[in-house]
């Protein structure tokens, strides 16, 4: 069997043909598939866990903009660790913010947490 050995490249540098032809690569999973609950539920708890283990107390907020989306999140200041982020499909707003605060405050307190208080 002979196989072109130079790539073929369209008006616009696209490969057009391929030294080892295959089937085309699937990216993701279709919805519902095994494993998403037990993946949402690891981010929920068990990442959190991790991240406060060592918890230094000291927080930043961040926010990383990806193409359309920001992720919007609350690390350790002094591990440099995400604690909890939010992913948002628009520029994060006051009432954005607040409530990742909020759901920060309240995991802490779920697990005997609290930030110290800043002494001026």
């Amino acid at each position: 069997m002979v196989w072109r050995i130079g790539l073929h490249r369209g008006i616009y540098g696209v490969t057009i043909a391929s030294l080892f032809p295959s089937q085309r690569f699937r990216i993701g999973l279709p919805p519902g598939r095994l494993g998403e609950k037990k993946a949402a539920h690891y981010i929920e708890t068990d990442y959190l866990d991790t991240g406060l283990a060592d918890f230094s107390g000291y927080i930043a907020a961040d926010e990383l903009y990806d193409g359309p989306f920001c992720v919007l999140s609350i690390v350790d200041n002094r591990n440099f660790k995400r604690l909890i982020y939010e992913v948002l499909d628009h520029d994060p707003t006051h009432e954005d913010i607040i409530r990742l605060f909020e759901r920060f405050h309240d995991e802490l307190e779920s697990r005997g947490l609290t930030l110290p208080r800043r002494h001026n």
